[in-house]
C-alpha cells in the first residue's frame, strides 16, 4: 500500500482532507520518561498533550483481465455471415 499524510498532496496533485471519524485510530503512548538519566514509569502519569495526524493508504492496483470475444454468426439468408468487430 502506498500512504499519503493527511495533510499533504497526492501525487495527482489533490490535497487530502481531514477525516472526521478514521477507520482506524492507533495510540502511541511513551511507558517511559525520555528524559536524561530519568525512565521514571509513565503507565500513571496525567496526559497533558496530543498531536493529530492522518495518513491515507491507498490500496495497489490490483489487475483486471477482461476477455473479448468476437462473435462469427451465419446468416439465415444466402449462406452469409456477420462478425463482430472489437470496439
Amino acid at each position: 500500500m502506498r500512504a499519503v499524510a493527511g495533510g499533504g498532496v497526492s501525487s495527482q496533485g489533490r490535497r487530502w482532507g481531514w477525516v472526521a471519524d478514521p477507520d482506524r485510530v492507533v495510540q502511541h503512548r511513551p511507558d517511559r520518561c525520555a528524559g536524561p538519566a530519568c525512565g521514571a514509569d509513565l503507565s500513571g502519569g496525567r496526559e497533558y498533550g496530543r498531536q493529530r495526524r492522518q495518513v491515507v493508504e491507498l490500496p495497489d492496483p490490483q489487475p483486471v483481465v477482461t476477455e473479448y470475444q468476437l462473435i462469427a454468426v451465419e446468416s439465415r439468408r444466402r449462406g452469409g455471415w456477420a462478425r463482430s468487430s472489437p470496439g
